[in-house]
């Protein structure tokens, strides 16, 4: 997931046009796990607060967000 999330700077600075990135529920979730880990949080609490937000993730200009089935 590290270098996806690498990718998704790079990405937003290259074509500052992409405003917005969704992925499936499986990656999204692996993101946050993986966010978890390196701020030392329990697994899940990534996820928890930003879907309490209804938000996304922010690369730079490009948001990244997981796929709403519901929609």
């Amino acid at each position: 997931m590290l270098n996806f999330r690498q990718d998704m700077v790079q990405l937003s600075l290259k074509y500052p046009f992409i405003k917005k990135v969704v992925i499936n529920e499986e990656s999204w979730s692996e993101m946050c796990s993986s966010f978890d880990k390196l701020l030392g949080q329990t697994k899940g609490d990534t996820e928890k607060h930003i879907n309490l937000k209804k938000g996304s993730m922010r690369f730079e200009n490009l948001y990244v967000e997981g796929e709403n089935k519901d929609a």
